[in-house]
């Protein structure tokens, strides 16, 4: 019995030891959770995006959601929603280094792109979110 024991948490030792380990930073990153929605076709996706103030590409991002139909990856708004006790404050461009199509934080979980006063989808295959707190 007592071999038995012994074997069973060297085995659990070893299989700790063998485990992938991260490092405080990487255990320390917060995120964001991001929803896009295309009001005309009906798709939706969302994803996380850490809270690091790195950018992250749209179409990596959301690759395996809703929201790329056929690779399109076009929006016409977009929602904070989840993370919001981390206080992101979230920026997505267009194009990386373009122009900003709207801004969220935990008092702004909304944005529409394009005209506001009309239904408008905007391409972001080569967009980007990035979060800071």
């Amino acid at each position: 019995m007592k071999s038995v024991i012994a074997t069973t948490l060297l085995a659990l030792f070893s299989t700790s030891l063998a485990a992938p380990s991260t490092s405080i930073a990487e255990r320390d990153v917060t995120f964001a959770t991001i929803a896009l929605s295309n009001d005309q076709t009906g798709a939706y996706g969302s994803a996380q995006i850490p809270i690091n103030g790195v950018t992250i590409l749209i179409n990596s991002a959301f690759a395996n959601t809703g929201i790329t139909q056929g690779g399109a990856f076009t929006a016409s708004s977009a929602s904070l929603v989840g993370g919001l006790a981390n206080n992101p404050s979230c920026t997505i461009v267009g194009a990386v280094g373009g122009n900003v199509l709207g801004q969220l934080n935990a008092q702004k979980t909304y944005a529409k792109f394009g005209n506001p006063n009309m239904l408008e989808t905007v391409s972001l295959k080569t967009g980007a979110i990035t979060c800071t707190a």
